[in-house]
């Protein structure tokens, strides 16, 4: 296994799998052809080091016959679903998978190993539609839907904190199923919806959970007059997101202490000069009365 991570820095490991990737979406034949897995056999004596790089596939190893086969998928996200018809264009799974017949009798377990030292998979941001900041949260392994309800929640649960009338999130549409799963009444008064960039691209039109209480365009305090268009950006934290990510050369060596407390430093200077925008535009930022808390 540590030989087949080393040899992925090589230029003959990058070119096989870019050739499996070709392979799994160009087969020769309507039924598709099995790509080989790629095993220390085919390997070269190598000593070269990835560092830390990032990684976007899902990998693991399988052993058979006494040879370490590296295998892989590409990582799908968790935001939306391709259309019926839609399946061969763009994402597209690059697991190469054995027939069921030829499955090992000790099962199909999935080796992975740690080469270097376990990030952090993302932080995860709440911003106000005006673009203020109001949280951050670190989060390990994945944005679990389950984990950012809790987030929210936390932070608005706090002594004066204003609770907000809408939550918008890419992936609303679970976040709301688990929360009428659960029965939990602190979400009882807020609406949730689909931010209008994920909904239009992102969302399936046939997923009736989602197109029935999850379409932005069905709450009409969202909507400006006329209804030709909207009263706040909601693509806002998507826009926060872009500018967070600019730091993460910066951050990626630092360790707990420093990397929270740069980040919180960086939010804040961020906050004061999106309050002095506001106020340079006549748009009149404030903190909400005690009596509306």
């Amino acid at each position: 296994m540590e030989q087949l991570h080393y040899a992925k820095a090589t230029s003959a490991f990058a070119l096989s799998e870019r050739l499996l990737r070709y392979r799994v979406a160009y087969p020769d034949d309507a039924l598709g052809a099995e790509a080989p897995d790629v095993t220390t056999a085919d390997l070269p004596d190598v000593n070269v080091s990835l560092g830390s790089a990032v990684e976007e596939n899902i990998e693991w190893y399988a052993v058979k016959d006494g040879q370490v086969s590296y295998q892989f998928e590409k990582n799908p996200g968790s935001v939306g679903v391709l259309e019926e018809g839609d399946e061969g264009l763009g994402d597209i799974a690059l697991a190469s998978s054995e027939p069921c017949d030829a499955k090992s009798d000790a099962g199909n377990r999935k080796f992975r190993a740690q080469f270097g030292r376990r990030r952090t998979h993302n932080e995860q941001t709440a911003v106000r539609t005006c673009g203020v900041i109001v949280g951050r949260v670190t989060l390990n392994g994945a944005e679990a839907v389950s984990n950012v309800l809790d987030f929210i929640k936390t932070i608005f649960s706090v002594r004066g904190a204003h609770k907000p009338e809408h939550f918008i999130y890419d992936t609303a549409c679970d976040a709301k199923r688990q929360v009428d799963a659960r029965g939990d009444e602190w979400w009882a008064d807020v609406k949730m919806c689909v931010d209008v960039w994920h909904f239009k691209n992102k969302h399936k039109t046939k997923h009736d959970y989602c197109q029935r209480y999850c379409n932005p365009a069905d709450f009409p305090e969202l909507l400006n007059a006329d209804g030709t268009g909207w009263w706040f950006n909601t693509s806002v934290a998507e826009q926060i997101n872009v500018w967070l990510g600019s730091y993460h050369a910066i951050c990626r060596e630092m360790l707990p202490t420093k990397y929270n407390f740069f980040l919180d430093e960086m939010i804040r200077l961020h906050n004061i000069v999106t309050v002095q925008s506001l106020q340079l535009k006549a748009l009149n930022p404030h903190y909400a009365p005690p009596s509306c808390l």
